[in-house]
C-alpha cells in the first residue's frame, strides 16, 4: 500500500509540474506552428481550469506524501 502511495503521489507531482510548465508556455506556444495545437494554447481547454487542476494535483501530492512513513 505504502508502494502504491509513493507512486501515486510521485505522478501527481510529475503531473502538476507538467501542467505548471505548460501554463507557463503558452504564449510561445501559440506563436509556434506546432505547438499552437495544444490544448492551452488552441484554448480547447481554458488556462483557469489548467491553474486550478494543477494545484489539486500538487495538492494531493503532498497529502499522498504527508501520509507516507
Amino acid at each position: 500500500l505504502q508502494l502504491l502511495m509513493a507512486f501515486a503521489a510521485r505522478w501527481a507531482a510529475a503531473s502538476a509540474t507538467y501542467l505548471y510548465n505548460d501554463l507557463g508556455d503558452v504564449a510561445d506556444d501559440r506563436r509556434h506552428r506546432y505547438k499552437c495545437r495544444r490544448p492551452f494554447a488552441s484554448g480547447l481547454i481554458p488556462m483557469s481550469h489548467g491553474v486550478v487542476a494543477a494545484v489539486l494535483v500538487a495538492v494531493l501530492a503532498l497529502a499522498l506524501a504527508a501520509l507516507l512513513p
